[in-house]
């Protein structure tokens, strides 16, 4: 779900795609969950996601119980 939100595809989840992306999974104030999750990935401070800080924000989304469907339509953990 996670890269999916990389609209743009330069490999970088900005604020915007991020909060689309905890939209897509369901999340009742998507911008919140989005400010939260800056503030515990973005480490260098340069205001986005990289490959690097991806995994904080996976941790992150993953302890608050958020699921995806997998192709067989199963609900997984977001990891």
């Amino acid at each position: 779900m996670l890269l999916r939100a990389d609209s743009n595809g330069d490999g970088i989840l900005s604020w915007q795609e991020l909060k689309e992306g905890f939209k897509s999974l369901g999340a009742k104030v998507p911008r919140f969950r989005a400010s939260m999750a800056f503030n515990i990935a973005d480490e260098n401070g340069d205001g986005c996601i990289d490959e690097k800080e991806l995994e904080k924000v996976v941790k992150y989304a993953s302890g608050l119980g958020y699921t995806i469907s997998s192709a067989s339509g199963n609900k997984v953990p977001v990891l």
